[in-house]
């Protein structure tokens, strides 16, 4: 196969990809705003972060609390947890959700959306299409 078969046959198959895919931009994992207030960490952007992430609130917050192994509600916007935490832990959690439950494993890609496959939920990139299953939260 000479070099114009082949930039022919590259071509046609890149025609072939979703736009997402072509995408070169950087991802960053969003960073939490938070302050103590007596014997509770107010979180101040979590609802900001859902919205990067593509993923509802409760979802992540629910995460959070499980894995930070405390107590917590959402109150006028804000998400509160029952006991002080530093920001890098809580960024932490932040980044392990984002790698198991947002980030394709095969691209990188943050394209992703969780849907229903044989009863099971399945991360499903939008970008390569690739998919696997995930745990529950």
């Amino acid at each position: 196969m000479d070099d114009k078969e082949y930039n022919a046959m590259l071509e046609r198959a890149m025609s072939k990809l979703p736009p997402m895919a072509l995408r070169h931009e950087r991802f960053e994992i969003p960073k939490i705003y938070s302050f103590i207030e007596g014997s509770r960490t107010i979180i101040k952007n979590l609802s900001d972060i859902a919205g990067i992430l593509h993923r509802p609130q409760d979802e992540i917050f629910t995460y959070l609390l499980k894995e930070l192994a405390s107590r917590g509600d959402v109150e006028k916007g804000r998400a509160i947890i029952e006991r002080p935490m530093r920001d890098e832990m809580i960024n932490d959690k932040i980044k392990k959700y984002t790698n198991e439950f947002v980030l394709c494993r095969e691209c990188g890609k943050p394209d992703t959306k969780i849907d229903v496959i044989e009863g099971h939920r399945a991360l499903k990139c939008m970008a390569c299409g690739a998919w696997r299953f995930v745990k529950k939260i």
